[in-house]
């Protein structure tokens, strides 16, 4: 079962929401502060599928927890949930702002709780199985020797009925790339279709996955829209980001881009790629 770490200096709520984790079949760790989950992290080597922090902490804050998970390639992938008395409207964006999965307050209810927390494991859990699906279809992947100076590639993949995944677009061009671009964005395409399902690929998402076979990190961001055309009804596209190394709070401000991207492509516009290339470029 999933192993979820709660840091809180607050015994009782320490020991309740223990209780109620424990009923759901959770594996349960918990912190007095930021230093002692910390060490159960670096010195036990105690990695939890989720984590729940209190924000008015001594000495390091839930804010400053954050920031160091996020931090760590090992660590940064890590649902990250804050429970806290801070409620207002300004602690809520600052909390959003950093990239955290999900704000509750107490007094909390339970079942919203338990439903944070399970949403945010199955996120996880498909971003894992993607990864993992993408790494079997790379059976013989194709890696040059020879790396970008720019290091960065932005494409757009639609899906075809009768070719499937087909690459449209892609930057930069001019350069010789470290892997074969089109067997990547078809193979990460169908890594999608095969866990989400088509069906399933009608609604803005995107992914944060790490590209063991290439060496590379991926931010995979999905979508659709009306297409009578299609057999489905919705024509389904995929604008990936790689790069050698993607932080958490990298895909955050990647994917507003995106969105950008994903809106250009709906209002039927030209797509100038390089522009947004350029922007992706900035935040990393």
């Amino acid at each position: 079962m999933a192993l979820i770490l709660i840091v809180d200096d607050n015994p009782d709520i320490l020991k309740n929401l223990s209780f109620t984790l424990e009923m759901q079949n959770y594996d349960v760790l918990t912190a007095e502060n930021v230093q002692q989950a910390l060490g159960l992290m670096e010195e036990k080597n105690q990695i939890p599928d989720l984590i729940i922090s209190d924000i008015l902490m001594p000495e390091t804050n839930g804010y400053e927890f954050f920031e160091k998970i996020s931090a760590n390639p090992k660590w940064s992938t890590i649902p990250f949930l804050f429970l806290t008395a801070k409620s207002s409207a300004e602690d809520i964006r600052y909390g959003k702002s950093l990239g955290v999965d999900d704000y509750i307050t107490k007094p909390f209810n339970n079942k919203d709780l338990l439903s944070a927390i399970k949403g945010k494991l199955l996120r996880k859990q498909m971003a894992t199985s993607v990864q993992k699906k993408f790494e079997e279809l790379m059976d013989t992947p194709s890696i040059g020797e020879e790396k970008s100076v720019k290091d960065l590639t932005l494409l757009t993949v639609f899906w075809d009925d009768d070719l499937g995944p087909k690459l449209r677009d892609y930057f930069p061009r001019e350069e010789r790339a470290p892997f074969d671009i089109k067997e990547v964005a078809a193979k990460l395409f169908n890594g999608i279709v095969l866990i989400y399902g088509q069906k399933n690929i009608q609604s803005a998402e995107g992914i944060l996955i790490k590209l063991e076979r290439i060496g590379k990190w991926g931010y995979i961001y999905f979508d659709a829209y009306p297409d009578e055309t299609t057999r489905s009804g919705q024509k389904k596209y995929m604008i990936g980001v790689i790069a050698s190394k993607i932080t958490y709070f990298e895909s955050l401000r990647i994917k507003d881009i995106l969105r950008e991207v994903s809106a250009e492509i709906k209002s039927q516009k030209s797509l100038n790629v390089k522009t947004h290339w350029e922007s992706i470029r900035k935040v990393l």
